[in-house]
């Protein structure tokens, strides 16, 4: 089973300092709501009911292909609590908003709880559009990958007040 996790640190120094939502996306997603709202007190969140999905079925549409055609897209929710995607040949995009709400500079990170994927890739849509590119996952190598953890990881740029959002891209054929 695929778990996905958020995970935050007030200093980037020390992993036991590191604070962990969870995305428990392929286990009990009901309702998809609009924003993940981080604040400084919880260590652990449950961002499943924040996430939506796409499936790419070609497996070739880039990241620039599917922010060109959002408006046609639809990402939907995952309707059962103990859905698992499996392995398909399709590329899976997941989509996430979140916000701060906390005055601490806090480093946030995002932690997929499954080391065998194969590609994963992240991109982090800031205020001003801007897009932060990191990849992970079992088949890219340890200087390509965004962190050094066994699990495909990314360090999220500051977030802020305003909603950012979060797509994963998604490939393991095995």
């Amino acid at each position: 089973h695929n778990k996905f996790y958020i995970n935050r640190s007030f200093n980037m120094t020390s992993i036991f300092t590191y604070k962990f939502i969870w995305i428990l996306i392929l286990f009990s997603v009901l309702h998809a709501q609009e924003i993940l709202l981080l604040n400084d007190t919880d260590m652990v969140y449950n961002a499943s009911p924040y996430v939506t999905i796409f499936k790419d079925t070609t497996g070739n549409l880039t990241f620039d292909e599917i922010s060109k055609k959002s408006n046609t897209i639809k990402f939907l929710q995952i309707e059962s609590k103990n859905t698992n995607i499996g392995f398909s040949s399709s590329a899976i995009l997941l989509k996430l908003s979140v916000a701060a709400d906390s005055p601490l500079s806090i480093q946030w990170i995002l932690d997929v709880a499954m080391p065998s994927l194969h590609t994963v890739e992240m991109y982090f849509i800031n205020n001003d559009n801007a897009v932060t590119f990191l990849k992970s996952g079992f088949l890219t190598g340890k200087d390509e990958r965004a962190t050094s953890f066994r699990n495909p990881s990314f360090v999220l740029p500051n977030l802020s007040q305003n909603p950012q959002t979060i797509y994963l891209r998604i490939l393991s054929q095995t």
